[in-house]
């Protein structure tokens, strides 16, 4: 049986893990000792959409990859350089890095400290939340999209998938570079989100978050799309249209659970003081316009807004029609 390590469970990496456990795959989580000694002592605790404890094994050492086939790699962006320099050492020689992270750059930062072939691009399309020591909660059903940046269906990404599908669904793909940039674009309602204190996806019932959504959406959807980039616009197209469309829109709403309430990872880490990934998510939309000649004036506001607030001694949130003006200013320069 097929060994894997979950490597840097927060919010996602530990529903992933716990639903792991579920399906009977042997996994072991690796976190913060906090949360370590939380689940070791009182084990996972997964509510939301699911509700369960689970007894699943964690530890903060680095070394427990040793023995792992797989390694799914969770942290954000800004710290997989760091976090693949920690594992690499005991890793073992058969051993694949499986991405299951934001933005579109840590295939390359893994591959810089392990080699590019041992890596397996991914695309995370659930969403969890981090709520203590011990505690996520499971917020939103998705999937996990897997693919060789060759487009190569290989034995090894059929292998992968087969592993992780008992317990999220996890599909394949031949264009995972698309796949990437269309999560990134979807991304672009964090800092919204996170500015106005708001969450998904009720949120949508605001008129000016509906705006600003689509504003941030359709300028990235504009730069990928210049700069020859095979997004999904489909999948991009449609949830543009579900901000369009109040028929459909009050519709799907209403098939939802009113307790759902997804904050991101942006906010999320606001409220914790911790450091946040916008600069390769909405930083990585305003450096590709620039590179192609797309102007991103809704994005480099966002931007410069939620630098603003992380480096504020308080958090004071926006008022969402405050934040729509200021976005229609910006867009008239």
């Amino acid at each position: 049986m097929l060994k894997s390590v979950v490597y840097g469970a927060g919010a996602i990496g530990s529903v992933l893990g716990a639903r792991l456990h579920q399906a009977g795959r042997k996994v072991t989580l690796v976190a913060r000792p906090n949360h370590v000694n939380a689940i070791n002592e009182k084990g996972l605790s997964v509510s939301g959409i699911e509700e369960y404890v689970v007894e699943v094994a964690a530890s903060s050492d680095p070394s427990v990859v040793e023995d792992a086939d797989l390694v799914f790699l969770t942290v954000k962006t800004q710290d997989t350089k760091t976090a693949a320099e920690e594992f690499f050492p005991y890793l073992g020689d058969s051993a694949h890095v499986v991405s299951l992270q934001n933005g579109v750059r840590n295939p390359e930062l893994i591959a810089g400290a392990i080699g590019e072939d041992r890596v397996v691009p991914g695309v995370v399309r659930f969403m969890a939340s981090y709520l203590k020591p011990g505690e996520v909660e499971y917020t939103w059903k998705g999937n996990c999209i897997i693919g060789e940046s060759t487009g190569v269906v290989t034995d090894r990404i059929k292998q992968i998938s087969e592993y992780v599908s008992p317990a999220v669904e996890t599909r394949t793909s031949v264009n995972i570079e698309g796949e990437m940039w269309t999560k990134l674009i979807l991304n672009l309602i964090n800092i919204p989100l996170a500015l106005t204190n708001m969450s998904f996806p009720f949120g949508f019932r605001d008129e000016h978050l509906r705006r600003i959504t689509e504003s941030a959406w359709s300028e990235g959807y504009a730069v990928v799309r210049a700069a020859g980039i095979k997004a999904d616009f489909q999948d991009l197209d449609t949830w543009i249209g579900l901000l369009k469309d109040e028929a459909r829109r009050t519709t799907w709403l209403s098939q939802l659970s009113p307790d759902i309430r997804v904050h991101p990872s942006t906010h999320q880490g606001l409220v914790r003081g911790s450091t946040d990934e916008s600069d390769y998510l909405t930083g990585e939309i305003i450096r590709l316009g620039a590179q192609v000649g797309t102007k991103t004036p809704v994005n480099s506001l966002l931007m410069n807004r939620i630098q603003d607030m992380l480096q504020s001694a308080s958090i004071e949130y926006v008022e969402s029609e405050t934040l729509w003006r200021e976005i229609e200013g910006a867009k008239s320069i």
